[in-house]
């Protein structure tokens, strides 16, 4: 075989790959999936609070937002209609920028605690969001540019492949999963599951056991914030930036100095501001429920106050 034909054989072979790559992702859009079914429900029960309360606030970041603040005491207690739109920080900015820009509005006042990994990472390929636009918001993986589908499609690990193949086959008959459901949120959006005393001896140690994190920018995923500020300061909302609840033990404090103090200039760089310092979102042992960024109903009312204190003293509220 000439070096031309071998040449050509292995670009027609690699493209064939990518289109049945491509076509078993492509036919599985719209199957309802099981193992997103918790993430698609909480939106829509966030979705739905929104529509129904017309907040004057939003707290909008992954689980640690989630499990770590109180809408409903932002409401009822300090008298600001808030929804937490908080869910899966594995959706990624992306996907936070594609699902809460059509709520942005006059007034409304977007607060970010994002999770220090979101700003290294797009996170284009995780399960979560894997799980998501492929049973239940298809539109988002169409809307995405050319390269960022083939990020897509190649980042899909054969388990999660397989997964959806055999949900496409046979869709999943009856809620299957053990682990965290939507009816324990409340009409707020907050979760109400992190009971202090649920919290287990071998949950904590768990959590103590998790080697430390460190993080890193990345420019990507700032751009893609800055679209979601953009937008916002179109729709007259404004967008602030806070420091996301994360476990003492989880944060290598001497070796994340220069990504801690960065935050602050990216987002001054693209008109963001930002209260409060980090320091004061590390929680320790007693606030702790289940993981590094979710804590306990104590933690959580700990936290909604020291926000809502920082926003106050920004001039937000």
């Amino acid at each position: 075989m000439s070096s031309m034909r071998y040449i050509t054989v292995i670009f027609v072979s690699a493209g064939l790959a990518v289109l049945v790559i491509a076509y078993s992702f492509v036919i599985t859009l719209g199957a309802p999936i099981e193992a997103g079914r918790w993430v698609n429900e909480c939106l829509v029960i966030k979705r739905t609070a929104i529509q129904r309360i017309n907040p004057k606030m939003v707290i909008l970041s992954g689980s640690n937002g989630l499990f770590g603040f109180s809408a409903q005491r932002f409401t009822e207690l300090f008298g600001i209609p808030t929804v937490n739109a908080s869910c899966n920080g594995g959706l990624g900015v992306d996907y936070i920028n594609h699902y809460w820009r059509r709520f942005l509005a006059p007034g409304r006042v977007f607060v970010l605690p994002l999770e220090y990994q979101l700003y290294g990472n797009r996170r284009l390929a995780n399960d979560a969001l894997i799980y998501q636009m492929a049973g239940y918001d298809s539109d988002f993986f169409w809307n995405l540019s050319f390269t960022d589908k083939l990020t897509v499609l190649g980042s899909i690990t054969p388990f999660t492949r397989i997964r959806l193949i055999r949900n496409f086959l046979w869709p999943y008959p009856k809620i299957e999963s053990s682990g965290y459901q939507s009816c324990t949120l409340n009409v707020y959006g907050d979760e109400t599951s992190n009971k202090i005393e649920s919290r287990t001896e071998s949950m904590l140690d768990r959590v103590k056991r998790r080697p430390r994190s460190v993080f890193m920018h990345d420019q990507q995923a700032w751009n893609v914030i800055a679209d979601f500020v953009k937008h916002a300061k179109l729709a007259s909302s404004r967008v602030v930036l806070s420091y996301p609840n994360i476990y003492s033990g989880a944060l290598d404090v001497k070796r994340n100095s220069g990504f801690l103090h960065e935050i602050r200039l990216r987002a001054e760089d693209i008109g963001l501001q930002v209260v409060g310092d980090w320091s004061d979102a590390v929680f320790e042992d007693e606030d702790v429920f289940d993981s590094v960024d979710h804590q306990n109903n104590h933690g959580q009312i700990r936290s909604t106050d020291r926000l809502f204190a920082q926003l106050r003293n920004a001039g937000v509220l």
